[in-house]
């Protein structure tokens, strides 16, 4: 049974995980500090236009400046009687309001666009981008069709569009205009404070991971949301009675002393998705590393003796390496470009099965991904979209890690090259504790080289919050190299954790808009049908009767001939017999007259011919076999009184 828990009591943020019995299915988490999400409205400063990378930067108060392309920009911020730079209504200086389409990563500001959308459980409300809606690709066939009768149903108003997510299958009309009627009141309120905000302000903050876990991810298959704490287990209540009331029964409180993750052994799933390796059941492992331009995945047999011989072994170590890459890449939120190294294998067939492993491990995915086949490098391509940063860049943690030594040897460099620029002055070093051990016993006599060449007093401080690669060095000009006095000053800077560049969470910026009060959704039967699904029920039943009129026909090559059955049954699933017959029956009709029989056909230059009733006799044949043709012979005209007329 899938289980959603909730874990609030985290010290950072709050924490969501998804799991199916022991397996952790899907993992989120919320950091209290970030104001730049994805899906948040903000009033921004337009800071400059490039128009050679096409492309608006824009200041929303973060550290970077968020990016706007051109093919962003709605029509309301072009003049079409113009051309280049001219076309743009807007100018350097000006205010804008933009949405978050991608969150801010490690060395790339927010990706932002004009189209102002807000999403609520089926539909997604597209408030300034007439053209833009539509049907999510995810939904395909006869409810392809089905959603396009029923959004003709929605009242949606002038230059607005909607589209219809995944969860709105098979959903009845008074569901969906129930979602139409929020957004249209949720966009009132955004309208009103986008008048009176200001510039670099928060407009309008996409909904609390709570929300947006009941929102996306509570649906029939799931059996229970545990969450752990009274008072936004209340809040899980209230929300869910509004979209989903169905099933509120299902959110249960937790109340043990142990903590919820650990009670469910969760937290040490949790650490093994940073970690570089992932171990196969087989013994073989998957390799991840992740690169500024993609990311890599290797597949290693290792231990893995799961086959007779060497195809079969690579084969089903492939096929389990399939099956969890799918996980792991919607655990870590890997986005972007991804390569996966599989085992070589010599058979095709062998490559089909693998590429059909990933697309079904791959298929439930949120996210929009793209499958290559395998090239005759083995290499298999994807591209998976980048819903939000990785898991990685959420908790300030790398896959790939310096080593001690390697960190140490860019220390030393960089204090003699700020010893040179910067004589008579004291260098601070604040580094982690392995690096300060390293320092002070491998290259103290090299730091004391330099000391005494450049006249200057590097200090070195253990900071027990950084990690291996991060260290500062701060530089003090016209100081006085008194040890005591220094080491005293930098002894009260430590104390200051702010001194360290150490990352001190700070408090989420408030929106000017939330949430809205609206009425709660009707509480719909699950197992009643809609409109739509009666209609679309009746025309298939309509269809899959006979009428007399059709006929069937073997047209396929590939069809097997009808069997017809030696013992025939009515329509009442008994035998047919001269005392129980159908009222149809062929054999309750009166008999056929006897059809006339056609004359034999003949062929006579490639066309059918009816020939004469008396067919005449085989001509005869010669000695070798050819056929010996009559001489055709006129006959005479004789006069009716000529006596040899009779012969």
């Amino acid at each position: 049974m899938k289980k959603i828990l909730i874990d609030t009591n985290s010290i950072n943020g709050k924490r969501s995980a998804l799991i199916d019995g022991e397996k952790l299915i899907d993992f989120d988490l919320e950091f209290e500090s970030n104001n730049f999400q994805k899906g948040s409205i903000h009033k921004g400063k337009i800071t400059k236009i490039e128009a050679s990378l096409e492309a608006i930067f824009i200041e929303l108060g973060s550290s970077r400046h968020g990016f706007l392309p051109f093919k962003e920009l709605s029509a309301e911020y072009f003049d079409s009687s113009k051309s280049g730079n001219d076309r743009f209504k807007i100018k350097e200086g000006d205010d804008i309001v933009v949405q978050i389409e991608k969150e801010e990563r490690v060395n790339k500001g927010a990706a932002l666009s004009t189209y102002i959308s807000l999403a609520s459980r089926y539909i997604v409300l597209m408030t300034n981008h007439p053209t833009g809606g539509g049907i999510s690709r995810r939904i395909s066939g006869d409810d392809r069709d089905k959603v396009k009768v029923l959004m003709d149903s929605l009242n949606v108003p002038e230059n607005m569009s909607v589209i219809i997510r995944t969860a709105g299958i098979d959903r009845q009309t008074e569901e969906l205009n129930w979602d139409l009627d929020y957004l249209k009141k949720l966009w009132v309120e955004v309208e009103s404070a986008i008048k009176t905000s200001k510039a670099t302000q928060l407009i309008y903050a996409d909904q609390s991971l709570i929300q947006k876990t009941i929102r996306d991810y509570f649906k029939e298959e799931i059996g229970e949301l545990i969450v752990d704490n009274a008072k936004d287990f209340d809040n899980a209540k209230t929300y869910a009675n509004k979209i989903v009331p169905e099933f509120v029964e299902k959110i249960k409180l937790y109340e043990e002393d142990i903590p919820l993750f650990a009670s469910y052994g969760i937290e040490s799933k949790i650490e093994s998705a940073f970690s570089r390796e992932v171990k196969l059941p087989s013994g073989g492992s998957l390799v991840i590393d992740s690169g500024e331009a993609l990311t890599s995945i290797d597949i290693n047999s290792a231990r893995s003796t799961k086959g007779t011989d060497i195809e079969e072994t690579a084969l089903k170590t492939n096929l389990e390496a399939a099956k969890e890459i799918g996980r792991q890449i919607k655990l870590r939120d890997l986005g972007g470009l991804l390569v996966i190294d599989f085992i070589d294998m010599e058979n095709e067939d062998s490559n089909g099965k693998v590429e059909k492993a990933m697309y079904e491990s791959t298929k439930h995915d949120h996210a929009r991904i793209q499958l290559d086949k395998i090239s005759r490098f083995g290499l298999l391509e994807m591209s998976r979209q980048r819903i939000k940063p990785a898991l990685n860049d959420l908790m300030g943690k790398t896959i790939w890690v310096r080593s001690v030594a390697s960190v140490c040897e860019s220390v030393f460099r960089l204090v003699t090259e700020k010893s040179i620029n910067n004589r008579s002055s004291v260098l601070l070093l604040k580094v982690s504790p392995n690096v300060a051990n390293e320092l002070l016993n491998r290259y103290r006599a090299n730091i004391a080289e330099i000391e005494q060449k450049f006249g200057t007093k590097i200090m070195t401080f253990i900071d027990p919050y950084k990690q291996n690669d991060s260290y500062t060095i701060e530089i003090k000009k016209n100081a006085y190299l008194d040890y005591e006095q220094t080491l005293e000053e930098s002894s009260q800077a430590f104390q200051n954790r702010s001194s360290y560049n150490l990352k001190v969470p700070k408090k989420k910026t408030q929106a000017l808009v939330e949430d809205v009060e609206f009425r709660n959704k009707p509480k719909v039967d699950p197992n009643k049908k809609g409109f739509l699904d009666s209609l679309f029920g009746f025309f298939k039943t309509e269809e899959n009767q006979p009428t007399k009129s059709k006929r069937k026909f073997n047209r396929g090559r590939y069809n097997k001939p009808q069997n017809k059955s030696k013992n025939p049954r009515n329509f009442k699933g008994k035998p047919r017999s001269p005392q129980n017959k159908a009222p149809n029956s062929p054999q309750n009709k009166a008999p056929r007259k006897p059809m006339k029989t056609s004359k034999p056909k003949r062929i006579v230059n490639g066309n059918l011919k009816s020939s004469p009733a008396n067919t005449p006799a085989p001509l005869p044949a010669d000695d070798i076999g050819n056929r010996v043709e009559a001489k055709k012979t006129r006959p005479i005209k004789r006069a009716k009184n000529d006596p040899r007329a009779k012969d």
